[in-house]
């Protein structure tokens, strides 16, 4: 727990600590896979970040529905530039990143 805090340690209750170490078991349990380390540290951090009153969960679920809100625009702005940009599907969904049935999609095909 200490190495978690950093400094911060001497700041938190043992309230605090305790549920933060419940939150860290959760977070481990709902991703146990490697391939989820950057979704249990962003869920951790969250959850430290309310422990501590350093956050609220209207706070967070704001920033989610915003960039939610940023996510869905972004994805109009890319749908537009591959209506627009000659080459074959398989050469626009590497130009893009993104798999061959989203350029498909954008296309109306």
């Amino acid at each position: 727990m200490r190495g978690l805090l950093g400094p911060a340690y001497d700041d938190t209750t043992p309230e605090q600590r305790a549920g933060i170490t419940r939150a860290s078991d959760a977070i481990a349990a709902r991703w146990p896979d490697e391939d989820y380390g950057d979704w249990r540290r962003a869920a951790l951090n969250a959850a430290m970040m309310v422990i501590l009153g350093d956050d609220t969960l209207d706070g967070i679920a704001t920033m989610w529905r915003d960039l939610r809100e940023r996510e869905q625009e972004a994805r109009a702005m890319l749908t537009g530039a591959l209506i627009v940009t000659p080459g074959t599907e398989r050469d626009l969904a590497a130009r893009a990143g993104v798999a061959r049935e989203t350029v498909r999609k954008a296309l109306g095909r």
